[in-house]
């Protein structure tokens, strides 16, 4: 070979390694024994899924990215044959978005994104039998908006990425984060238990969502559940780590809350029919807003240790105890138009703690009981139906 011909293959070598062909993001769809599977590979895959003028035995997945094929090709691929077997789908890692758009699925639906900052965008969507949706470890947008779920609905959030992420749903309810996974539930509905748990920092929001079962979220940075109802116990975990802040929002402006480095529950207008559990985070700066919330049962709030603030505004409990504990530092409690038809008890830990109790009722016993620091205790207003004690610990305390 010439020296003039090794040089050309040379130059051509380079210029093919510098410049190879762009590579396609390819998933898989198939329906097998009546069950919808799809599958993506470790790129980041974008599709979505509707039954636009299809029967329900039929679902059609498409492309949203000119990088992502369907089987292969460009798509979009309709796929028949669906008889309630069940839907699998796991987009690999990678950025991945997944859209189900007015979408009915019959039978078990497990979705798993796998690693990297992925979106689920479910719009009025009704799955018709128990769902799990594991987002995986990076910060990941979960949007499910006016869709049902006629099972029990359980979401798994991984550990956090760094990337941040946002959603919102058409009503303007919508969640964002610099450093963690947003979650947002707005209308449908959830006809069994509802289970929402996050290895990262973590802010939901739940608007007029009817839940018939259970509600169970743990590890919340940010939480604002607005409106709707739960028929079983109600449970939230905060966020134990160092908290890092964002906003939340049920209404757009009409309601929203905004906490930078610490966790926040704020409700609004929520049935609650059994009992109702808080715990706090115990490093602290927990922030726990309830108004116009009736309790059907036992009501239990424990924020631990550190600046706890917790304003309970119309709150009733309609059958059951009131129990309200607190560690080491400074907490206050902020009781309006509060009525317990139990007995109601508070204790908080050493620190300069503030207790206020304004136009409420007790139907049993009231026990106020604070630890060592310059306690202050208020009630105005406030009527008891049994024995009324107030014990604060040492220091220069304020007692009326």
């Amino acid at each position: 070979m010439s020296p003039l011909a090794r040089a050309l293959l040379v130059v051509l070598g380079v210029a093919l390694a510098a410049a190879p062909p762009a590579r396609a993001f390819d998933v898989t769809a198939t329906v097998g024994g009546g069950a919808l599977k799809i599958k993506g590979d470790a790129g980041g895959n974008a599709i979505k899924l509707d039954q636009v003028g299809l029967p329900l035995d039929s679902v059609r997945v498409s492309s949203l990215a000119a990088s992502t094929t369907i089987n292969g090709g460009a798509g979009p691929v309709v796929l028949a044959g669906l008889t309630g077997k069940g839907t699998t789908i796991a987009l690999g890692d990678g950025a991945d978005l997944l859209r189900l758009d007015g979408v009915t699925l019959a039978g078990k639906v497990t979705i798993k994104m796998e690693k990297g900052p992925d979106v689920l965008d479910v719009q009025s969507s009704t799955f018709q039998g128990d769902t799990k949706i594991d987002a995986g470890a990076g910060d990941n947008g979960l949007q499910l908006c006016g869709s049902t779920f006629a099972g029990a609905l359980t979401l798994k959030i991984g550990k956090a990425g760094g990337e941040g992420n946002a959603v919102s749903c058409p009503s303007g309810a919508n969640a964002n984060v610099g450093n963690g996974s947003v979650v947002v539930v707005n209308g449908g509905g959830v006809t069994g238990n509802f289970s929402l748990k996050s290895a990262a920092y973590l802010i939901s929001v739940s608007n007029l969502v009817p839940y018939g079962g259970s509600v169970s979220i743990q590890n919340s940075g940010l939480l604002a559940f607005c409106e709707g109802s739960v028929a079983g116990p109600f449970l939230v975990k905060l966020w134990k780590a160092a908290a890092v802040g964002g906003q939340i929002s049920c209404l757009g402006p009409l309601f929203q809350a905004d906490a930078s480095g610490s966790t926040a529950i704020a409700m609004e207008g929520a049935t609650l029919a059994s009992t109702a559990t808080v715990k706090g985070g115990n490093l602290g700066l927990d922030t726990v807003v309830l108004a116009g919330v009736p309790i059907g049962a036992l009501a239990k709030f424990d924020l631990g240790a550190g600046e706890n603030f917790l304003f309970l505004g119309g709150v009733t409990v309609t059958a059951g105890d009131l129990v309200l504990k607190g560690g080491k530092g400074t907490d206050t409690l902020e009781a309006l138009d509060l009525g317990v038809s139990g007995n109601a008890t508070v204790k908080y830990g050493d620190g300069n703690n503030s207790v206020t109790f304004t136009t409420s009722s007790v139907g049993g016993d009231l026990l106020v009981k604070t630890g060592k620091g310059d306690d202050s205790i208020t009630a105005s207003g406030v009527t008891v139906g049994g024995i009324k004690t107030v014990d604060p610990g040492k220091g220069s305390n304020t007692v009326q």
